[in-house]
């Protein structure tokens, strides 16, 4: 559910089918993924469930319990960007 890490990996598999480094079967994997994290971005730019950037963390459980920040996220918010360019330019 974390909005930078979906869009990270969107972002990613877009831009493998569009270029041909991933079968074009991914296609709909990659068209689930933009409606999933459409869903988590405001009119306003707002986004929900996004995840503050850390460092090496002590256990699995540090990572899993970090709390989810909603509004404004310049981190959140540049990767949802990027996923989104990649969307249209797979489009064309």
């Amino acid at each position: 559910r974390e909005v930078t890490a979906t869009a990270m990996n969107l972002a990613a598999m877009a831009r493998g089918v569009r270029r041909g480094w991933l079968d074009p079967r991914f296609r709909p994997v990659v068209e689930r993924a933009w409606q999933g994290l459409i869903a988590r971005i405001g009119d306003d730019g707002a986004l929900l469930d996004v995840c503050s950037g850390t460092g090496a963390g002590p256990t699995l459980r540090y990572y899993l319990d970090r709390p989810a920040t909603e509004g404004l996220d310049d981190r959140g918010g540049a990767m949802c960007l990027w996923a989104a360019l990649e969307m249209e330019e797979l489009q064309r």
